[in-house]
């Protein structure tokens, strides 16, 4: 039985080769290789009016794949010119002169297209992130820059809660855009018998903007002169049960309040420019990592 000595598994590169250029068709693969014997601006030219990144990859994946065909063929042509007749290896020569021309345009053409060593894949650029203002997480009890306005906090099992009604305030009155973030736990189920409140753009405790909470249902409202106006429309589904994750967005004149990543409700006043957060629990509401960024 005669052996037959199995050929090498072609590269990735010939491979994608192959694919690309069945992919686009005969007339496309004459154009490609006619370019490429005109010379590898041409080639380069070509690949540049290719619609996305992802194409022109594909592209310089085809020319590496004709590259190596070509080396290949070069290779064979040149073992076979030893023993043929002198006027069969003329006509041979200039073949491999063609082959070797075609391999110059490529080269040169795949050098343009294929990034530097030195050139770094450019990254989205992650948002800034905005300093803490504010921060709680009362393992230490209740931090000092709070201000207690009315009531009685208590600091049970490292949570902020209380046993009446209580109001505390903290920041300066120059505070404008920034982000309440906190865990709450309402006490009850609706907000007429549980008025949890975190209020924003605090000028004093007469004038802010406040978002009021429960376990099923929050509001907005516009607080003027000590006057609660309820924000038309803004009432939506309770915050949750248990411990849950609230935001409050202040941008502008945007007033925004999210569970997690899902948005509640928002709205726009251009009521108060800037001001201090103040917080209101219900009786044994519990609050804990209060942060303001």
């Amino acid at each position: 039985m005669e052996l037959r000595q199995s050929s090498p598994k072609p590269s990735f590169g010939t491979r994608w080769g192959r694919r690309f250029l069945l992919g686009i068709g005969a007339a496309e693969f004459c154009t490609l290789c006619g370019l490429a014997l005109l010379g590898s601006d041409l080639v380069t030219n070509m690949l540049d009016s290719f619609s996305d990144s992802h194409a022109q990859s594909t592209a310089v994946s085809a020319l590496s794949g004709m590259l190596s065909v070509q080396q290949q063929m070069a290779t064979r042509q040149a073992e076979r010119i030893e023993s043929i007749s002198p006027r069969d290896a003329t006509q041979m020569a200039s073949e491999l002169s063609g082959l070797a021309a075609t391999q110059q345009a490529l080269q040169e053409a795949l050098i343009q297209l294929s990034p530097s060593p030195n050139e770094s894949t450019p990254r989205a650029t992650p948002p800034p992130v905005s300093p803490v203002l504010f921060t709680d997480n009362f393992d230490a009890g209740l931090s000092p820059d709070w201000q207690v306005r009315s009531g009685t906090p208590v600091v049970v099992n490292d949570r902020l809660t209380a046993s009446e009604p209580t109001w505390l305030i903290v920041g300066t009155p120059s505070w404008s855009d920034y982000v309440v973030d906190l865990w709450g736990d309402a006490s009850h189920c609706w907000a007429s018998e549980n008025e949890n409140v975190v209020a924003v753009r605090v000028v004093d405790f007469e004038n802010f903007i406040a978002f009021r909470w429960a376990d099923c249902e929050t509001a907005w409202f516009e607080v003027r002169d000590g006057t609660w106006s309820e924000i038309p429309n803004s009432r939506s589904g309770g915050a949750g049960y248990e411990m849950v994750h609230l935001r409050i967005l202040v941008e502008g004149s945007k007033f925004s309040a999210y569970t997690g990543d899902e948005r509640l409700s928002s709205f726009f006043s251009n009521a108060f420019p800037a001001g201090m957060v103040a917080l209101r629990l219900e009786a044994k509401t519990q609050v804990d990592d209060f942060t303001i960024r």
